[in-house]
């Protein structure tokens, strides 16, 4: 409690170097390090630009949603951004670093290999997607490296108020992915109670997050009402020209957030008129049409909007 009040009373710069100082510690990679530091700087700006002195979960939601146009912890915003921010939300609270990059960790310790594998085989026989396995098993890993680092060596010894400290720890996600984790660990719960893990299912105990869709926007615009939001983006500036194209681009094309934001120079055959791509999720092939009002946007962004890098071939970099 000592660790966490004094990381509560820090400035958000002197919070940042400790983290920093820690990561460094635990033997992260300079060029890791300064691909975090470069979001850190962006949020120190940010709160420097509106007088925020003070860390706090809404302030680090809107920070991103105000900077990148995303929720923080959404799949479509950037890795590094997610990670970073996390982080610092993980050691403001609780002194420490709770979560782990896919790209150092990718398997489960000894301790909990069984239990964790043998759920997520379990998945694979109830014929659940690949891609939501591996979802699934980054949300563990997570959720692995929480229970050790509280010193909870095997999986039976697993308490009630451990799974809520680290449901709390998930404070800095999106209600949507905070929702679904919890929906996570009941089924692994549920799991682990049926074949002899843990003698107490606590499925049905753990705190719940509701998913409410009361001030959601709707899942569907008519087309006069996506006519109508584009007509307000303010295309005088970098921004909402590429704000423009990517509306357009999920409004009326129907392509998914995360292939907007992949869309490439080399995906566009513009004699031909049309987009080629291999969708993120599905990884299957998709080819649309280039509608004129699209196309005519896209070269406006790519002109007058776009940073001028050689190095850079996907467009919102």
């Amino acid at each position: 409690m000592k660790a966490k009040k004094q990381q509560s009373e820090c400035s958000i710069e002197q919070m940042i170097a400790g983290l920093k100082e820690q990561l460094v510690g635990l033997g992260y990679r300079p060029a890791t390090i300064m691909r975090y530091d470069a979001v850190w700087n962006k949020f120190v700006e940010y709160c420097a630009r509106n007088e925020i002195n003070t860390f706090t979960v809404e302030v680090e939601q809107q920070f991103v949603w105000e900077r990148y146009g995303s929720q923080l912890g959404d799949e479509d915003t950037s890795h590094n951004v997610n990670r970073a921010m996390m982080m610092l939300d993980d050691f403001q609270r609780y002194g420490a670093v709770y979560g782990r990059s896919k790209s150092r960790i990718k398997e489960f310790s000894e301790d909990y290999k069984e239990v964790f594998e043998g759920f997520l085989e379990n998945l694979r026989r109830d014929n659940v997607a690949t891609g939501s396995i591996k979802t699934w098993k980054s949300r563990l890993l997570r959720f692995e490296h929480f229970l050790i680092e509280n010193d909870i060596k095997t999986f039976d010894e697993l308490e009630l108020r451990h799974i809520n400290s680290y449901i709390e720890s998930l404070t800095g996600f999106s209600v949507e992915t905070a929702a679904a984790t919890v929906r996570i660990l009941c089924k692994l719960f549920d799991y682990a109670a049926q074949n002899g893990y843990h003698q107490i299912n606590y499925s049905e105990k753990v705190i719940r997050i509701k998913n409410t869709k009361k001030y959601r926007l709707p899942n569907v615009l008519t087309p006069d009402e996506v006519e109508n939001v584009l007509k307000v983006i303010d295309r005088n500036n970098p921004l909402g020209k590429r704000n423009y194209v990517m509306i357009s681009l999920v409004a009326k094309l129907g392509l998914r957030i995360s292939d907007a934001v992949n869309l490439k120079l080399e995906n566009i055959d513009w004699i031909n008129k049309k987009i080629s791509i291999v969708q993120k999720k599905t990884g299957k092939p998709l080819e649309l049409p280039l509608p004129e009002d699209i196309g005519w946007a896209i070269i406006d962004y790519l002109q007058n909007g776009r940073p001028k890098s050689a190095l850079c071939a996907n467009f919102y970099h």
